[in-house]
């Protein structure tokens, strides 16, 4: 499933010779985004997750959709791909940010040996904003920032791979909220001054709803040394 804008594309940046030849990512803080509008009438499991296998499947065990929103889930399960009426319902109404987690189990009549499998699919994804938050500027402006703001990294920090990871959100006016760390790169200072870097950062574009309104999307930065190509 493509992610159409330029942080869920995990824009990536290797600078020769700057800061120990840092390489930067910044991405959605999700490992596989969908859109609200996808989730509005879908009527089977094809019908929202690209690339769905139905060629594997000889036939269903189970069907079981989870949706997880602020610690609430709510969980729906019909017999085959086609979605009940509650499975339906409870995606038309995921929220931003939510969770959702498909666990298929299917079995699997292997052609050569005409034995059956018992198999497993396990499928996650956030609901992701119609429109995604964009740096003010776009791609370029991005990297020059951090091009230009980014710490050196002391030589005295030892070890193959270094790695600091910050989660953000972007508000609803384009600001910088909230952020943490989600990896130590392993040294305090480094970690202070990059989280820095993230909390200066100029405003950017909000994401928004299919609406057009403006809303909070949670992203993710990461800056790792060692293993540039």
């Amino acid at each position: 499933m493509k992610n159409s804008l330029i942080l869920s594309a995990a824009l990536f940046l290797f600078l020769p010779g700057f800061s120990q030849d840092l390489n930067y990512e910044v991405r959605g803080a999700y490992a596989r985004g969908i859109k609200q509008e996808a989730l509005r009438s879908p009527k089977r499991l094809s019908d929202f997750i690209a690339y769905y296998p139905v060629n594997w499947i000889s036939s269903y065990r189970s069907v079981e959709i989870s949706v997880n929103c602020h610690g609430k889930e709510r969980t729906a399960r019909s017999t085959n791909d086609s979605l009940s009426m509650e499975q339906q319902q409870i995606l038309k109404n995921a929220d931003l940010a939510a969770d959702i987690s498909i666990l298929v189990n299917y079995d699997y009549r292997v052609p050569v040996t005409n034995v059956t499998e018992h198999n497993t699919i396990d499928i996650g994804m956030t609901v992701v904003p119609q429109t995604e938050a964009q740096y003010t500027g776009g791609r370029d402006r991005l990297f020059q920032y951090l091009k230009d703001n980014s710490p050196r990294i002391p030589a005295a920090i030892s070890g193959e791979l270094q790695q600091i990871i910050i989660r953000f959100t972007i508000d609803e006016q384009g600001k910088v909220s909230h952020p943490y760390i989600k990896r130590s790169f392993g040294d305090k200072e480094t970690d202070r001054k990059f989280l820095k870097l993230i909390q200066n950062m100029p405003d950017w574009k909000a994401a928004e709803n299919p609406e057009g309104k403006n809303v909070r999307q949670e992203l993710e930065f990461v800056a790792e040394r060692g293993g540039g190509c």
